[in-house]
């Protein structure tokens, strides 16, 4: 606002203001009583909200109310004058004590006329021309007039601009002003809210990768279960071998046995030719030997048979069971790749899981410890918005008192104090005010933070092992973990250090976004915030022309300590200079 408009009020001169109100010490008496009846609007918390871009100080409207006091309170109020405020004819000669223009300037009553001879007194605001078409009528006629001001009105105006001025100023002052503590408090709130949204978001995908990684448990367990299988038949395969090697050789040297010490059946017939049993012919005997020996024959074969077939059901056992050997180490490989994949998954996630833990935690803190100091700066009995419904309440008995004081109201003004004044058109309330404070979002992930042993999503971890690992026989046991969680030795990307043993990597003081020893590095530096000017926080950021504090880089979101506030006195010293130039 321009600093006249309630100056003229503090500093309004003692000898100027005795004469306020003479003749009319009963409205100045009411004006008193009514001003000191009025209470102060202090602002409790203005140093606080004076830092927030846009907010003023409102304390003229206290100083304006106790420079008009100051001036009732003059022991000379009581005199009483009035003066020349205009003439018809400037300069004529039956007017010699008539030195003003044609203009009469006047806050209050006016006449016009000359000598014993006036029009009424004619209620005037700042100025009317001294002239007959003017007032409406000619009371001395064929006389050069001039006109005449009541000089307890005359003087009453100034006074009376100025609290035009201030009301007319300071009613659209602190609706403004409740709108940048409204707007400060809604981003604040939102900003809050925000932080949720952003983390339920993420949880979205972190609640995705942890059923993939289920998915991928699943498919292992499947994989252990086939190669089980493959790994009990090989033993059940291995463990049959010797019995058909044993059958075999059983076959075979009965074979060995029975027939091949046989002599050939010539050798026979010739050595028994003569020696056949008498009574028989030489034909019944051959008959008897053919049919003999071909039965034997029979048998030579079908033994020869069984022991060719055991010997090959045994080859085929062992083949069969060499085949098996493959097949048990083709499951384990495939085994342990969805191991080391469903780790090496798990093992990400959990340093995504933690960055996306500690930026929420970081963020919820800063956000709600704002949100709730704002709002018990901003709300509540003694809050910013009970001071602005105090304020303007002060505007309206100003101005009801002023609107008294024109009209010669005495006992209005008596009455100005005690209206129940309707604020609620003026829309001061903040609706934001009766929200509460957002919960934090609880999550089993983010409990792990600082007890890594115990999560059990880490690989690495005998809480991991149990989870995913029990009931898998240890004939097909996991083998060892590799991923990256699960080294000693870690190599991390530009801008980025140790996390912690075996759990990745973190960004650097004033670089965001987790990494990796496997993924791009993604470590970018943040930029300066608001009212601070420089390449990026991590080579430094200063603070603009106006403002003052300090941004230092941290590894904790916003990524950065520290703010700039608003200079208030060097904004004062510029709108000071601003009033000069531009009045």
């Amino acid at each position: 606002m321009k600093s006249w408009a309630w100056l003229c009020l503090a500093y309004l001169p003692a000898a100027f203001a005795a004469k306020l109100f003479a003749g009319h010490n009963s409205i100045r008496d009411s004006v008193l009583r009514a001003l000191h009846l009025v209470p102060n609007v202090t602002e409790p918390h203005q140093t606080a909200l004076l830092s927030l871009p846009g907010l003023q100080s409102l304390k003229g409207l206290d100083s304006a109310r106790d420079a008009l006091i100051s001036a009732l309170r003059s022991p000379h109020a009581s005199e009483k004058a009035t003066s020349v405020c205009g003439c018809e004819s400037p300069g004529h000669w039956s007017t010699p004590d008539c030195r003003a223009g044609t203009i009469c300037k006047c806050y209050g009553e006016a006449r016009f006329g000359y000598g014993k001879k006036w029009t009424s007194w004619r209620k005037v605001d700042k100025e009317i021309q001294c002239s007959e078409t003017a007032f409406g009528t000619d009371p001395y006629a064929g006389r050069v007039k001039i006109c005449q001001c009541n000089q307890v009105k005359q003087e009453l105006g100034p006074v009376v601009e100025a609290l035009q001025s201030v009301i007319k100023t300071f009613k659209p002052m602190i609706v403004r002003q409740k709108e940048i503590v409204d707007a400060v408090l809604s981003k604040a709130y939102a900003d809050l809210l925000r932080c949720n949204q952003y983390f339920l978001k993420k949880l979205e995908g972190i609640n995705k990768a942890e059923q993939n990684i289920n998915k991928m448990n699943e498919a292992h367990r499947t994989c252990r279960g086939q190669q089980l299988e493959a790994v009990e038949f090989l033993e059940n395969c291995e463990g049959n071998m010797p019995e058909m090697k044993r059958k075999a050789e059983e076959k075979c040297a009965y074979f060995e046995r029975k027939f091949k010490s046989l002599p050939t059946p010539e050798n026979v017939w010739a050595l028994q030719c003569d020696a056949r049993p008498e009574g028989r012919t030489v034909h019944e005997y051959l008959m008897e030997e053919f049919e003999f020996w071909d039965t034997l024959g029979r048998k030579y074969d079908q033994a020869e048979a069984e022991c060719t077939t055991a010997w090959k059901t045994a080859d085929n056992v062992t083949k069969h069971c060499l085949g098996h050997a493959n097949i048990r180490e083709e499951r384990q490989k495939k085994c342990d790749a969805l191991q080391d994949k469903m780790e090496d998954f798990a093992c990400k996630q959990s340093l995504i899981d933690k960055s996306a833990c500690m930026e929420y935690n970081s963020c919820y803190a800063v956000n709600s410890g704002h949100w709730e100091k704002i709002k018990r700066i901003s709300c509540g009995p003694e809050g910013q918005v009970a001071h602005f419904h105090a304020q303007m309440r002060l505007v309206l008995i100003l101005e009801c008192i002023l609107f008294a004081v024109e009209n010669d109201d005495s006992a209005a003004v008596e009455k100005c104090g005690d209206h129940d004044y309707d604020l609620s058109k003026f829309g001061l309330n903040i609706s934001v005010c009766d929200s509460d404070l957002v919960d934090e979002v609880k999550t089993e992930q983010c409990s792990y933070i600082d007890i890594p042993d115990a999560d059990p999503q880490l690989p690495g971890t005998a809480k991991f092992e149990e989870g995913f690992y029990r009931g898998i026989l240890y004939k097909t046991s996991p083998k060892e973990c590799v991923a990256t969680c699960c080294m000693k030795e870690l190599d991390c990307p530009v801008h980025s250090h140790h996390f912690e043993v075996g759990l990745g990597c973190q960004c650097n003081p004033g670089y965001r976004n987790g990494v990796d020893s496997l993924s791009t590095p993604n470590c970018l530096p943040v930029p300066c915030p608001a009212s601070s000017f420089g390449h990026n926080v991590p080579t430094g950021c200063k603070c603009k022309l106006g403002f003052y504090g300090f941004i230092k880089a941290s590894s904790e979101f916003p990524f950065y300590d520290g703010h700039c506030e608003v200079d208030s006195e060097y904004h004062a010293h510029k709108n000071a200079q601003l009033d000069e130039v531009f009045g």
